[in-house]
């Protein structure tokens, strides 16, 4: 069985069960919390970088627009796929992947999944990335890692 690592590493937990959380950050001066993360401080008050601390995020929230790619032109992923913005519980806003097989419309709530990715052979997939404050902003795999098995964070219609 293939080792599972995370399509793009320090974004999300792939060891948390059922709904992985997101690894965001706050601010220790004005409670702030964003992701993704980054290292440049707080980007509400100001605080330098050293005021901020790692959260999990909690893989859940309520999803407030989607939109279905037909034609991409990025690696790692194939057309259509399903973009949706979740606000999460926790706050901050997000763009992802939608996965499932439930219809989804604005205002579901969606909760996080883990889900195999096929990068392409050799190569690194888009390094433009989907799109901004992204989930998965590069899913791609890299050249000798024929044993690892990718797993991005996307989202899905939360079960009641």
């Amino acid at each position: 069985m293939p080792e599972r690592r995370p399509a793009v590493p320090g974004l999300y937990s792939i060891d948390d069960g059922d709904s992985p959380p997101l690894e965001g950050r706050r601010c220790l001066d004005c409670g702030y919390l964003f992701f993704p993360p980054h290292g440049f401080g707080c980007e509400a008050c100001g605080a330098p970088p050293e005021r901020v601390e790692r959260a999990a995020l909690e893989g859940a929230g309520v999803l407030r627009s989607l939109a279905v790619v037909h034609r991409h032109g990025g690696g790692g992923i194939e057309a259509p796929f399903t973009v949706g913005e979740i606000a999460l519980d926790a706050g901050p806003m997000v763009r992802a992947v939608l996965t499932g097989s439930e219809p989804l419309a604005i205002g579901d709530r969606v909760r996080s999944v883990l889900c195999a990715v096929t990068a392409p052979a050799g190569g690194r997939g888009d390094d433009r990335g989907l799109w901004s404050r992204t989930v998965n902003a590069n899913a791609g795999g890299g050249a000798g890692e024929e044993a690892v098995e990718k797993v991005e964070l996307r989202f899905e219609k939360a079960r009641r």
